[in-house]
């Protein structure tokens, strides 16, 4: 829909380039994020403009736990658009459908429903020593960091494209020239010429107010 493709393609804080919608909660939508300065994925928890207190209360609380791990990781938090965003470390799949998936009959199940039950409640002892509750504990809630095919597949994407060329050739040059004023034509299709050996442009490169738009996909390996 609209509202969960809003933010897919934007590039958030100057660095977090939004992949994939994974989620939706009361108060927010998560995403599958790039950064494109570190070279990492993550999942952003982007919350809705009427729903600040709640996600800065969040915020305080998973700091508290920066060290834990059973507790997610809270690593950035920044306002974009007037939404409060939370970078946290990307999960894959629940652990609702992680037991789903397993025969009951199978002798891994047994061993899955322990291994659940016991960093569960690890992370849940953790909470009471910092004298909190979790208040919406449920199967679909607990995450695991086994990614879902889709996630696997636009990590893969990603790092076919080489990003971190064509942001080290994008970089270096706004460094050097401390502006985007050099975007003009000629550098353009220079900068285009400069990635025809990682990338075939799908769109030519076009300034848009102070962002560079050019649609690149990899080249087809010869066989």
């Amino acid at each position: 829909s609209e509202s969960t493709n809003e933010f897919i393609g934007q590039i958030l804080n100057a660095r977090y380039l939004i992949l994939d919608y994974l989620d939706h909660g009361t108060f927010c939508r998560v995403y599958m994020a790039y950064d494109i300065q570190c070279d990492k994925f993550y999942a952003i928890k982007i919350m809705n403009i009427d729903a600040k207190i709640e996600g800065q209360a969040e915020i305080t609380y998973l700091k508290r736990f920066i060290s834990s791990h059973r507790i997610i990781k809270i690593f950035d938090d920044f306002i974009y658009q007037d939404h409060l965003c939370m970078v946290l470390e990307l999960m894959g799949i629940a652990v609702i459908d992680l037991i789903n998936s397993v025969d009951p009959t199978d002798p891994k199940f047994t061993k899955l429903v322990k291994t659940v039950i016991r960093d569960t409640s690890t992370g849940i002892s953790e909470l009471n020593r910092k004298l909190l509750i979790h208040t919406d504990l449920k199967l679909e809630n607990i995450m695991t960091d086994i990614l879902t095919v889709r996630q696997k597949k636009i990590i893969k994407t990603v790092k076919d494209l080489n990003i971190q060329e064509c942001r080290r050739i994008f970089y270096n040059k706004k460094i050097e020239n401390n502006s985007f004023n050099w975007l003009g034509t000629d550098t353009k299709n220079k900068l285009r010429d400069e990635l025809e050996d990682i990338a075939q442009v799908d769109q030519e490169p076009s300034l848009e107010g102070r962002q560079l738009l050019m649609v690149l996909s990899p080249l087809k390996k010869k066989s």
